[in-house]
């Protein structure tokens, strides 16, 4: 704080400085949650509790995007026009939060502002799809209980929650889901991708396919379906086994697990 406020007072220029990335000094001290000089920037020089960089975020989405519970506190209640700002993407304070798995400011900006857990990005993602994208459970689980209107909300692309968990490959809540809302294994986006052609095309974890494939039979095998892995296509007709293949063979233990699957199933 010291340095801080004698660099300011001595050279003011400084304070409308901003790095390449339009980053400003009260975005720098808000991402990393120092309090005392968040205080001093904004209540000194309040024109920096506007700024933007080039993305369009503000010291808000920095701070919660850290997890900084008292600064996020402190900018919410003293500036509430930034809990609804959204940078270049659509992206809320609230996705930034759950992106990055901070439970505390993420509970205390949906109780605060309600209106946030409804919010999409300019993809119409959720901040659900984000706690699922970046596998952060407890967050993931909070939304659920809490706002299960998200647990089928799908983005412009008809991608699911349960689709972001799996392109991840977050085998925790890939699997809370599945066991929790058994009709997303059935759900497939606007290409005709289902959660197991997501698995392929971005993992070769063969553990999380096998655990959500369990999940996936069970769930057809209820509907009164038979379960047929080499039935599961995309538009353009392509099986698991082909998105395995585009992915890489070499070094791709889910590829070599498929083959030996799919020369079972043609036998």
């Amino acid at each position: 704080m010291e340095v801080c406020k004698y660099l300011c007072e001595s050279y003011p220029a400084l304070t409308t400085a901003v790095d390449n990335s339009g980053g400003t000094v009260l975005q720098y001290c808000c991402s990393n949650g120092h309090m005392e000089v968040c205080k001093y920037l904004c209540e000194s020089y309040p024109a920096l509790t506007t700024a933007v960089d080039n993305d369009g975020r503000t010291v808000l989405h920095y701070s919660c995007g850290d997890g900084h519970m008292e600064v996020s506190k402190y900018l919410c209640e003293s500036y509430p026009a930034l809990t609804t700002a959204v940078d270049n993407s659509g992206g809320t304070v609230l996705q930034y939060c759950c992106s990055n798995g901070h439970m505390e400011v993420c509970k205390y900006l949906c109780e605060s502002y309600p209106a946030l857990t409804t919010a999409v990005d300019d993809d119409e993602r959720t901040a659900l799809h984000y706690s699922c994208a970046w596998g952060h459970m407890e967050v993931c689980k909070y939304l659920c209980e809490s706002y299960p209107a998200l647990t089928t909300a799908v983005t412009i692309y008809g991608v699911t929650v349960l689709h972001s968990s799996c392109i991840g490959g977050h085998m925790e809540v890939c699997k809370y889901l599945c066991e929790s809302y058994p009709a997303l294994t059935s759900a497939v986006y606007k290409s005709g991708c289902h959660c197991l052609h997501d698995i392929a095309s971005s993992t070769s974890d063969v553990g999380l396919f096998t655990e959500c494939e369990t999940h996936v039979k069970q769930y057809l095998e209820s509907t009164g379906s038979q379960y047929d892995i080499t039935a599961i296509l995309t538009n353009q007709g392509e099986s698991v086994l082909d998105l395995a293949k585009e992915r890489g063979t070499e070094n791709n233990a889910l590829y070599e697990y498929l083959v030996q699957l799919f020369g079972q199933q043609n036998h």
